[in-house]
């Protein structure tokens, strides 16, 4: 129901995104112009997430976007999710205006905040754990500042920390 929800969704919303997603598999979407990042629909845990893949080698979540817990319909104020703090409880009319507002909205919101110009995919590996991030030059410093710290330890043993920076837009026919 989830896709389904989505696909109609993106009927009315695509152009809201500047680079627009294409389904590429049962619950995976690519993004038209974006390599080694995709959108993940979660159908069993209603969820969305942004996943990073570059060539097999390493991938993951990138970033969990949003999910719904318990959701239940209350009489007289609408679909809720139980899980959701106090101070949180939001009530929609329909269960998909609520799946609009809290997985499908997000989605819009990261590739509009990252899927800028100058940004790439960094992949930090400290000890064989994947740390993953976009950004730009901002996001470089961060890491590079990231590693000085992490390579200097109280024992004087440095830790292993390579840092891989990936394109992020897929320029082949561009000038």
């Amino acid at each position: 129901m989830l896709n389904e929800l989505f696909e109609k969704w993106l009927q009315t919303n695509q152009d809201r995104f500047r680079y627009k997603p294409i389904k590429a598999g049962s619950d995976i979407y690519k993004f038209e112009g974006i390599i080694n990042v995709y959108l993940l629909l979660q159908e069993e845990t209603t969820e969305s997430m942004i996943l990073y893949d570059y060539e097999c080698e390493s991938c993951g979540i990138l970033v969990d976007l949003g999910y719904l817990e318990k959701v239940k319909y209350i009489e007289g104020k609408g679909y809720t999710d139980l899980g959701w703090l106090d101070e949180c409880i939001q009530y929609f009319l329909t269960y998909e205006e609520m799946v609009y507002a809290t997985i499908f909205e997000p989605i819009v919101a990261y590739c509009d905040k990252h899927f800028i110009d100058g940004n790439h995919l960094y992949l930090v590996d400290m000890d064989g754990i994947v740390l993953p991030s976009i950004g730009g030059e901002s996001k470089e410093k961060e890491i590079q500042k990231l590693k000085e710290k992490c390579t200097k330890t109280p024992n004087h043993k440095p830790n292993e920390c390579e840092i891989y920076k990936y394109d992020l837009f897929d320029n082949k026919g561009k000038k």
